[in-house]
């Protein structure tokens, strides 16, 4: 199987929670910056669209609720606020002057502004890698497939870019094995 090469216009590459947060959370986060700083400095080359997306609070934690919530670690321990180290992208990934999105539950388009952004700039293709392929990846996967979806059902006319749109890089682009 041929693939076919990506627009640099209409791509965007995604970094998923690579925030200092989760290297403390996350067993072997580590492991992935490596590979992760070599797949976003090859769509630095290629002129891809780059934007880091990651869990971005208050001070004090409003966006999470005060019963049973699954982010009630991330309240306890005061983390994920906006402006603190927890919050900040790895620097071996993220540059100054780069877009960031925070979001406030598990995918990357949750509760924010990224679907309005990858429209505003006429992006169709998405590739992406996170610290939690069962988390962020996952969940990321499945609301980019839906919207894809969603557009191909509509009445106006929709790319065969747009409906081949999403290319995943997971733990698997890591050297990691796991079955599908």
């Amino acid at each position: 199987m041929q693939l076919e090469k990506l627009d640099p216009k209409k791509t965007a590459l995604l970094t998923l929670d690579c925030q200092m947060g989760f290297f403390g959370i996350v067993p072997g986060a580590e492991a992935v910056i490596a590979n992760a700083a070599k797949a976003v400095e090859f769509a630095r080359k290629q002129a891809f669209q780059i934007i880091h997306v990651g869990l971005g609070f208050a001070a004090g934690h409003p966006e999470i609720s005060e019963v049973e919530s699954p982010f009630a670690r991330v309240k306890q321990n005061n983390l994920f606020v906006k402006g603190t180290p927890s919050a900040e992208f790895h620097s071996a990934i993220a540059r100054p002057g780069e877009l960031v999105v925070h979001k406030q539950r598990v995918g990357a388009f949750s509760e924010n502004e990224l679907h309005l952004i990858l429209r505003a700039r006429g992006i169709a293709n998405l590739v992406f890698f996170g610290i939690t392929t069962s988390g962020i990846v996952l969940s990321t996967l499945r609301r980019a497939f839906v919207w894809i979806t969603a557009a191909s059902c509509s009445r106006t006319r929709v790319s065969t870019a747009m409906k081949k749109s999403i290319v995943c890089w997971s733990r698997k682009f890591f050297r990691r094995r796991q079955r599908w």
